[in-house]
């Protein structure tokens, strides 16, 4: 990955209204992505993200903003995928505790929403008692479950599972926070067909 890719995703951030804190770390977090090295990666990684995760950014997203209001509000969202290509972080993207590979995940989820991916209703009554990790606000009737392995969810799980499995330069919290959270996001896929696509992909053999 060449440093030209991580400087054109960083001047996306340049222009937007971010504290310098918030672009502190949203530095960062694209650094840490174009830092990481594995010592394999997944069939479906490969064929989703390709030669690097900035490269995948830089395909259709344009600008990172901070949310606003109405029509551009994340309202519940942590993040949130506009339109033209835009990603907008809300501030309660920065009040809570979230560990970087959690951070970089959500990025990544909202590339899939950017690309027309769209999430189903969770509307199980399994899903009563469960609540999202870092935001707490409840699954059940939520609009944030999927049925594809490859949408925004399964995409998000893709890339948390590499790191948790195959990272080779990550510490031991990091690949902990990564399986934690790709074990709840595990919970939001739907179909059973999508589930074993996804549990499989990390039991392939190196290629």
């Amino acid at each position: 990955m060449s440093l030209r890719l991580l400087s054109i995703i960083l001047f996306m951030l340049s222009a937007c209204n971010f504290s310098r804190e918030e672009q502190i770390y949203l530095k960062e977090d694209f650094a840490f992505m174009r830092g990481l090295r594995f010592s394999q990666n997944s069939p479906l990684h490969r064929k989703v993200f390709g030669s690097s995760y900035l490269s995948y950014l830089k395909q259709d997203l344009k600008q990172i903003v901070p949310e606003g209001i109405l029509y551009q509000s994340c309202h519940d969202a942590l993040i949130c995928a506009g339109g033209d290509g835009v990603i907008r972080v809300s501030k309660r993207f920065w009040r809570v505790d979230l560990p970087q590979v959690v951070r970089a995940s959500f990025f990544i989820h909202e590339m899939s929403h950017l690309r027309g991916s769209r999430h189903v209703g969770c509307d199980s009554e399994a899903f009563s008692p469960l609540h999202a990790p870092f935001s707490r606000i409840a699954v059940q009737g939520s609009q944030e479950c999927d049925v594809d392995a490859k949408g925004a969810v399964g995409t998000q799980i893709i890339f948390l599972g590499n790191i948790s499995h195959f990272c080779a330069n990550c510490d031991d919290a990091t690949k902990k926070s990564a399986e934690d959270f790709r074990k709840f996001l595990m919970k939001l896929i739907l179909t059973e067909n999508a589930r074993l696509i996804l549990t499989n992909d990390l039991l392939d053999p190196p290629r």
